[in-house]
């Protein structure tokens, strides 16, 4: 008699029973394909005291794969992006609630700066689980985390500067 394996519920068919193909080849890749996801398109909010992205830029995608989420976010100042005075922040696409802890979250990011170049960034996914803030390293002497900000890192920004991140976390 044919069982089902516990997380796609794909059928094995037991060796003495004829193969369907419908059911037990064509159903079966069609569930594989399924779990495999596919990329999509979000608006990344930006978050901020005072931020606006004016004519610059924000983009992102996300792939969702069982309870995994893969995630790529880019935002590029314009000339007339306002960068505010608080701390930076942006969101997850919605319906997608990250858990929050250290062990579930890993991201890697860069901000580029025309006149200082590029600074290492990480993230922090914040309480509840739809935001995360942008950190990077901004004092080159102790290593100190600090919020990627107005100033931070590497002085003011300027159009064509730029925030690249990349994020791997698990969802609820």
């Amino acid at each position: 008699m044919a069982t089902n394996t516990p997380n796609l519920v794909l059928r094995k068919p037991d060796p003495a029973d004829l193969v369907n193909v419908q059911t037990d080849l064509n159903g079966n890749w069609d569930k594989l394909d399924a779990a495999a996801g596919s990329w999509t398109a979000y608006a990344p909010v930006w978050g901020g005291t005072g931020v606006a992205i004016g004519n610059g830029s924000i983009t992102g995608r996300y792939l969702k794969a069982g309870k995994t989420v893969d995630l790529h976010v880019f935002l590029q100042l314009g000339t007339t992006s306002t960068v505010g005075t608080g701390n930076w922040s942006l969101s997850l696409p919605a319906g997608v609630i990250g858990k929050v802890g250290v062990d579930v979250f890993l991201a890697a990011g860069m901000t580029y700066k025309a006149a200082t170049g590029l600074f290492p960034i990480t993230v922090e996914l914040l309480t509840g689980g739809s935001t995360f803030r942008l950190l990077a390293v901004v004092n080159a002497a102790s290593s100190n985390l600090g919020f990627v900000q107005w100033n931070n890192p590497g002085g003011a920004w300027a159009s064509g500067d730029y925030i690249r991140v990349s994020a791997r976390f698990e969802i609820n």
